[in-house]
């Protein structure tokens, strides 16, 4: 059934906004019918009940919507809204204005199609074709008869769309075989690698000179603008695919193929071959300005504070997944370059708490596991610089800014001190449970087995009940009381004075 069947049986369908079944003539036995065919029907999207109502909207409207949405925010320079704009600015297709959030069958729809995604930030919404506008302004003249074409738009049907190498054999068709070969062969797109002047001049039995002066001749030639049409077709199609990721990797052809486009239409971008991932967007240097950058402390190098960090010195309008996988390659890069002791310090960080040394060497060796260290080397960093502390537990260490101090002394020392302390006080042995909380003002964390082994092997303390001990060390405790024998004929002698 098309949209004008539909317009015949029940009354015009709405082409610019949402609809219920209210904005229809349906008879009253007819109702339920039509709702079960149109939500069947894929050139519509069914919104969520809202009180009673159901709406509906054409797939064609939303997506010629959402297509000006990224044209104007290109023409402000802008490809990011926050979501309460987008919601104010989507309330303009509804009927009575009455949307409180964003439906999330919108933001899928968006996203299938690369047209808004959301960021890593909750409250951002990035419009990835905006962003790619941004960059090719003088191409947004036929944009929006391109995506027509594109996805078949007159039809009322968003259809499956043609492959980049189909689209580029146009272009290609202009050109003789000889001059194709050499830009294939140079771009990488006949066998996924690039070929030097050289070679290709070594293939065709010419110089290498002429193998320049042909490929810049194809330059010229193809980049006029009767040619421009073809290309930025291409671009918007293989964008379009691949759901606007500004971030992606593929096959050697595949890639091959973008990156002739990019240079085509002068977009900027960063190619890792080493990861294998093309950033579009980006300038060349800014991957090494957040590599050695002095701003970025060690203390960031976790997940939400390099997110954070990015977004406050940058304008990258990545999406979600895009976003993580810069940050993942920021990571990777800073860490790569961090000394052993920034290493150690990172893996600590990571883990997040106190741990013994040989955790910290397996968090380690997760991290950095082309950067061979043993054990041993890992305590040697852990107890010989100054970021680290250990907390009196054998072995185990924690960040210094933590809030963790050094034990002056040794746990034998402390306990005893502890019992003598308490013992002074009340006259009464002293309890484990006393002792426990006690060494809580002492030391953060206390392995429980230490102390009973304190306990039970110290010279100077004995057990006297259950869990009971008492100070043995006359020396210590001589002091204590004595004191209580002056404070004994103190009282006496106030007695006889007053009596």
């Amino acid at each position: 059934m098309n949209i004008t069947d539909y317009d015949l049986l029940f009354g015009p369908i709405p082409q610019h906004r949402f609809f219920t079944t209210r904005d229809l003539v349906i008879p009253d036995n007819s109702s339920s019918r039509f709702e079960k065919v149109i939500k069947k029907d894929n050139r519509f999207i069914f919104l969520r009940k809202e009180g009673e109502l159901e709406y509906f909207i054409l797939k064609k409207t939303l997506f010629v919507w959402l297509i000006n949405l990224n044209l104007n925010l290109a023409r402000a320079s802008q490809s990011r809204l926050n979501c309460r704009k987008f919601l104010a600015l989507l309330n303009h297709l509804h009927p009575e204005g009455g949307l409180y959030e964003i439906p999330k069958e919108i933001l899928q729809f968006g996203s299938k199609y690369g047209l808004v995604h959301k960021s890593y930030f909750d409250d951002i919404l990035v419009f990835p074709l905006a962003f790619l506008f941004c960059h090719t302004i003088s191409y947004s003249a036929y944009s929006k008869e391109l995506i027509s074409e594109i996805m078949n738009l007159s039809n009322g049907v968003v259809r499956e769309i043609d492959s980049v190498e189909t689209i580029l054999q146009e272009l290609f068709s202009k050109f003789d075989e000889r001059i194709n070969y050499i830009v294939l062969s140079r771009e990488g797109i006949l066998t996924g690698d690039k070929k030097t002047l050289e070679e290709i001049g070594e293939d065709l039995k010419i110089t290498r000179e002429r193998v320049r002066q042909i490929e810049d001749e194809f330059w010229r030639r193809a980049r006029h603008s009767t040619n421009r049409r073809i290309v930025f077709k291409a671009l918007l199609t293989d964008f379009i695919h691949n759901k606007g990721k500004l971030v992606y990797r593929g096959n050697k052809k595949m890639r091959s193929y973008r990156h002739f486009l990019i240079k085509y239409i002068k977009i900027p971008y960063v190619y890792l071959p080493k990861e294998n991932l093309t950033f579009l967007g980006l300038e060349s240097t800014v991957i090494d300005e957040f590599q050695y950058s002095e701003l970025l402390e060690e203390k960031i190098l976790s997940r939400k504070g390099i997110s954070k960090f990015i977004h406050r010195v940058s304008k990258l309008d990545y999406s979600k997944e895009d976003f993580k996988i810069f940050r993942r390659i920021i990571l990777l890069k800073r860490r790569d370059r961090l000394t052993k002791t920034k290493r150690v310090y990172v893996a600590l960080n990571k883990i997040g708490k106190p741990a013994h040394y040989s955790i910290v060497a397996r968090e380690y060796q997760k991290l950095y596991p082309n950067d061979e260290m043993t054990e041993h080397n890992i305590h040697a960093i852990l107890s010989g610089r100054d970021k680290f502390v250990w907390i009196g537990i054998k072995g185990t260490y924690a960040l210094k800014e933590w809030g963790y101090k050094k034990p002056d002394k040794t746990l034998f020392e402390t306990i005893e001190e502890i019992v003598i302390k308490v013992y002074t006080k009340t006259r009464r042995p002293v309890h484990v449970s006393v002792i426990n909380a006690e060494l809580g003002k002492y030391r953060r964390i206390v392995n429980p087995v230490s102390v009973a082994h304190v306990l039970g092997y110290s010279n100077n303390l004995k057990k006297v009940g259950t869990d009971l001990y008492l100070p043995t060390s006359k020396k210590k405790i001589k002091k204590s009381i004595d004191s209580f024998s002056d404070l004994d004929k103190i009282l006496s002698k106030f007695q006889s004075k007053n009596l």
